[in-house]
């Protein structure tokens, strides 16, 4: 089995690469060693990486507006630009995370509502999954969402969120009112529509806009909610 990168792989990963370089490199330059780069920079600089698939569109498919590039181009991609920029690349793996995570979600109206600016680089999403005295053990998570009419009342609060100060949204895992193994779902939370807050606790690094503390009390319609699950990732 040969493993080395393909010629179009490489062309790709050079040409990136030039970007980076003349582009992204002087840009980062100016926030080291830490000053946060702002949400409207931020958003410019995906915008600028959407051409090369790496700006939140890459591993998409083509038929929801992404380019449908193989995981394996994008991660020798991705690999130059933590190289450049970890504070840019972690905040492009939570971007694309929960763009993938939209792609996948068998809610039709909450793909259409979001992906597509998702792929265009208009907003910005973030993950809450670590929580006080949990981490990361979804297993354990404690944020809860209660049925309520037509709504979810979501009520929790989360730690360590990458993107939480720059996001528009939050992917939030969480338990239902039920228990077992279906207890933990994914519900989506805007901060617009349904309200949500961060915090940052003093003398923490925020280079990549990483909220120390979110929280919410937040009313979600029952349709924006999928119970999380396993995919098999494109190749």
């Amino acid at each position: 089995m040969n493993f080395l990168p393909t010629e179009e792989q490489r062309m790709a990963v050079e040409g990136f690469t030039r970007f980076l370089e003349t582009e992204l490199r002087p840009i980062v330059e100016r926030y080291q060693p830490d000053k946060l780069i702002e949400k409207e920079l931020m958003l410019e600089i995906f915008q600028k990486m959407l051409p090369y698939g790496m700006g939140g569109n890459g591993i998409i498919a083509e038929e929801h507006g992404g380019l449908g590039m193989p995981w394996l181009t994008y991660a020798l991609m991705y690999e130059q630009l933590a190289r450049v920029s970890g504070d840019v690349a972690i905040s492009l793996l939570i971007q694309q995370l929960g763009a993938y995570s939209l792609e996948v979600c068998p809610n039709v109206a909450m793909r259409e509502k979001y992906l597509p600016r998702m792929v265009r680089a208009e907003i910005i999403a973030c993950s809450g999954i670590s929580e006080p005295g949990v981490g990361s053990n979804v297993a354990e998570v404690t944020c809860r969402a209660q049925r309520d009419g037509d709504h979810y009342i979501v009520t929790g609060e989360k730690t360590w969120i990458s993107n939480g100060h720059y996001s528009d949204f939050c992917m939030v895992i969480l338990r239902t009112s039920k228990e077992g193994s279906g207890a933990i779902s994914m519900i989506l939370v805007d901060r617009a529509e349904h309200g949500y807050d961060w915090w940052t606790a003093p003398n923490t690094a925020t280079k990549v806009a990483t909220s120390t503390s979110w929280g919410s009390t937040a009313h979600q319609p029952h349709n924006c909610s999928s119970t999380a699950r396993a995919y098999r990732p494109r190749t």
